[in-house]
């Protein structure tokens, strides 16, 4: 499907329109630059912690309606999804 055409709630960043999860091989890409996210944040290098926890929850969401295994790094955010809200 064309990127264009997607509307904005398929991208975990819905203002940007970055990371699409609008189905499990994006949703399994955005998992993997999740992670790269989630390492520049612990060394300083990406500063916004209330985007990276939007961007996460959504993620982890869709991840887990396709029934796709979250990354052990991640796994904490599954579980503490609650604390997104």
């Amino acid at each position: 499907m064309n990127r264009n055409k997607l509307p904005d709630s398929a991208f975990a960043d819905s203002k940007a329109r970055r990371y699409p999860i609008h189905n499990a091989v994006h949703v399994r890409a955005a998992l993997v630059q999740l992670t790269f996210l989630h390492n520049a944040h612990e060394v300083g290098l990406f500063k916004s912690k209330d985007y990276l926890d939007e961007i996460t929850r959504r993620i982890i969401e869709k991840a887990e309606e396709f029934g796709i295994e979250i990354p052990e790094k991640l796994q904490k955010y599954a579980t503490e999804r609650v604390l997104f809200i």
